[in-house]
């Protein structure tokens, strides 16, 4: 059984909502006057992320087998 081509997503997609999800945590910790260091929430951001970025390649497998 030979797979077809591995699609990737490009990594600048990933830059382009990651970094903005890390700013936002860093003004809502600020907001709350609960601040963290930007490397902190550059670092929860990522995680976001991934989790997001797997979340979405597992519904895509689900769909594409239903």
């Amino acid at each position: 059984m030979t797979r077809g081509p591995l699609r990737r997503r490009p990594a600048w997609s990933l830059v382009v909502w990651w970094l903005p999800l890390a700013l936002l945590l860093w003004l809502v910790g600020k907001a709350v006057d609960q601040p963290a260091s930007l490397l902190r929430c550059t670092a929860s951001a990522a995680l976001f992320a991934a989790v997001g970025e797997l979340g979405d390649r597992l519904r895509r497998r689900l769909q594409r087998n239903a």
